[in-house]
């Protein structure tokens, strides 16, 4: 009778799930991703790019602005920083400050663009480039804060900007296009890029909606396409390859805006 009476009263304690296990191999991979660039661009050879690197297909001014095609195409990226900037109170849930850091160099990006193709040089260059990895730097500590805890996202965002500084630093330093060493900030931008469909697939959940997220990877992929295409393009639509470079990237940030919205208009009032 006893045992009976034990046994009703625990089938009647609802079951609670057993909580999962750590998976420390998922911290040993990003660090090993991490460490794979790394050591393959140290066995490359110098990636370095003369003079002619500063000159594009559309050098058409307009009301007196240079290349005005190529600069003022880079106002899609202000709108997005803006915006984002309007969001960072709203972003419960998520570290607001490395929120309002990634917006204000998604800005930068259009700021220093801009500023580059009105007076194309290697400062002007190197002002350009640096907002565009610390945007990247910023989205992945974002992505790690989000997905995997906020000590590593902390931590990636003092690393990763200082990387990204050092690696635009190091082609500036070592003479820009005059010899400049830029296989350290190439490799960079693509490794930041590579690092969000990692993140994503190996810790799905987090507030960021994943599509968004790979969608903008998909933007970033077309921005470089375009690219590619620049004379070409503006032969036969009018508009270059570079400048609509320029709006499929400033997308690839409203991807990570929307995101961040959707994170926000679902966060607890």
């Amino acid at each position: 009778m006893a045992r009976a009476a034990a046994a009703a009263i625990l089938s009647s304690v609802p079951r609670v799930a057993a909580p999962r296990a750590p998976r420390p191999w998922r911290g040993h991979a990003l660090g090993l991703f991490a460490l794979g660039p790394v050591l393959a661009l140290a066995l490359m050879s110098p990636v370095i790019r003369g003079p002619g690197f500063h000159r594009y297909a559309d050098d058409r001014a307009l009301l007196g602005v240079p290349n005005a095609g190529d600069v003022v195409s880079n106002l899609p990226f202000v709108v997005v920083g803006l915006a984002g900037l309007a969001l960072v109170r709203r972003a419960h849930g998520l570290p607001r400050a490395l929120v309002a850091l990634f917006f204000v160099s998604v800005a930068g990006i259009g700021l220093g663009s801009a500023a580059y193709h009105a007076a194309p040089g290697d400062v002007t260059l190197a002002l350009d480039w640096m907002p565009i990895v610390l945007t990247l730097a910023f989205l992945v500590s974002l992505l790690l804060a989000d997905r995997v805890d906020r000590r590593t996202g902390t931590l990636a965002a003092v690393v990763l900007p200082a990387i990204a500084i050092g690696a635009v630093l190091w082609w500036w330093g070592g003479g820009g296009t005059a010899g400049g060493d830029m296989r350290w900030y190439a490799g960079l931008q693509l490794s930041m890029v590579v690092a969000v469909p990692v993140i994503v697939a190996m810790y799905p959940r987090g507030r960021l909606a994943a599509r968004y997220l790979l969608l903008g990877v998909a933007c970033f992929v077309l921005a470089r396409l375009t690219n590619a295409a620049d004379a070409s393009l503006l032969a036969t639509t009018g508009v270059s390859g570079h400048s609509l470079k320029h709006v499929v990237a400033a997308a690839a940030t409203g991807c990570v805006y929307l995101a961040v919205r959707r994170a926000a208009l679902a966060a607890p009032r």
